[in-house]
């Protein structure tokens, strides 16, 4: 079974944004009876029994809390199940966005959790977030935007309409845009000098298209951990205008983990060589957008 191209769907939503405005205040309106971001709540009770604090004024906010605080069930399934079969010494959110996978679920009190976000704009809420979360002095927010290279300042661009699309990704003509300053930051520099041979890491990275940046700064630490257990987003058309190459980006995941992608049912399928080889190819001709799991080899 082979990975379906980029949704129609998808594509729609990417091209005319102000679409998700009008269903979201369509939700809201029917929810809430109104759409005003004054009159609506700030605040999602999670099923972990912790809280959510969203920009009730902004789109992606105002989705969580259509769907409280669960837009993304399958990584949040992922994740829980990860959390709790895996047994991480160390978790890694990469991309945060308002914390819905990280604030998601409880951790055993040993875990170092991390949380690495570039929008300055969601800090607040994050930190919000994270003071009322069970584990919230094992939790630290590091306002930086993961990449291969620390103390390099780079431009990171907020979408005004949809926060979970800024991206370190240059865009040209897009009015929704943002661009901001920040300083870039390797995952491996916060380890260095740290004994890992006993870890076991829970990653998940979620930067639209930077991807390739973000693993290539922390292959110290999936190399030298004991363990190491991935999830990621997987968009062909982000990660080619990120730069990336993405022939060599598959050849770098395939070194380093054993590859997994969900087919129709949800179920989880590896990717074997003659997989790969026929994705690569397809690759050269059409957009995929999925998910990953990654699983040191």
């Amino acid at each position: 079974m082979y990975l379906l191209p980029k949704p129609f769907v998808m594509k729609f939503l990417d091209r005319y944004p102000n679409t998700w405005k009008y269903v979201i205040n369509l939700g809201l309106l029917l929810k809430y009876k109104t759409i005003n971001g004054h009159r609506i709540p700030n605040k999602i009770a999670l099923n972990s029994e912790n809280s959510l604090y969203i920009d009730s004024a902004e789109n992606r906010g105002r989705a969580l809390l259509l769907k409280n605080g669960e837009t993304q069930s399958r990584l949040i399934k992922f994740w829980k199940k990860s959390v709790l079969t895996f047994n991480p010494t160390i978790v890694l959110d990469i991309g945060v966005n308002y914390g819905e996978c990280m604030f998601s679920t409880n951790y055993k009190s040993e875990t170092i959790i991390l949380g690495f976000e570039a929008n300055k704009q969601l800090i607040p809420y994050i930190e919000r977030s994270r003071s009322e979360h069970k584990n919230k002095k094992q939790m630290k927010i590091i306002h930086a935007l993961a990449s291969d290279r620390d103390d390099h300042k780079q431009d990171f661009f907020v979408n005004r309409m949809w926060s979970g699309t800024s991206s370190a990704i240059r865009v040209k003509n897009n009015k929704l845009m943002e661009k901001h300053s920040i300083n870039s930051i390797r995952v491996d520099s916060i380890f260095e000098g740290k004994e890992l041979s006993k870890e076991r890491v829970l990653f998940k990275v979620d930067v639209e298209g930077f991807e390739a940046f973000v693993l290539n700064g922390m292959t110290d630490l999936i190399d030298k951990s004991k363990d190491c257990l991935g999830f990621i987003e997987f968009d062909s058309h982000y990660i080619r205008k990120s730069g990336t190459d993405l022939l060599t980006f598959l050849t770098f995941l395939d070194h380093h983990f054993d590859i997994y992608y969900y087919a129709n049912n949800e179920q989880l399928i590896k990717m074997d060589q003659q997989f790969l080889k026929n994705f690569k190819k397809q690759l050269k001709t059409k957009d995929f957008h999925t998910d990953l799991v990654l699983m040191k080899k």
